[in-house]
């Protein structure tokens, strides 16, 4: 795909270890992040901050996910007759570092 005529102007990664591989791979292929090449990750892992560039990403609340998982299945188990699908929506954030840039 980063070898297409037309190739992409950015990848958005559904989690951060795909962008940080995805980051390597552009670069190997000597294209200059984020001059060339914008790279988003999702889940805001710590050594996002810390690699060059530090990528842009999207922190997602995972210990508040992780509470309301529990918190359905608590009410699921105790109410079996009774158990409806639940959706939660739950907010998100977006670091912006070095690894895009404005178009």
């Amino acid at each position: 795909m980063i070898m297409m005529e037309e190739r992409p102007d950015s990848f958005f990664c559904f989690n951060d270890p795909i962008a940080v591989m995805a980051l390597q791979i552009v670069k190997e292929k000597s294209f200059k992040v984020p001059d060339e090449i914008s790279i988003i990750g999702f889940t805001n892992e710590p050594v996002t901050a810390f690699i060059e560039p530090s990528l842009t990403t999207v922190s997602q609340p995972s210990h508040a996910m992780g509470m309301k998982a529990i918190e359905l299945f608590i009410a699921q188990r105790n109410d079996l007759e009774n158990f409806k699908p639940v959706t939660a929506v739950m907010k998100t954030e977006l670091i912006i570092r070095n690894s895009t840039r404005k178009v």
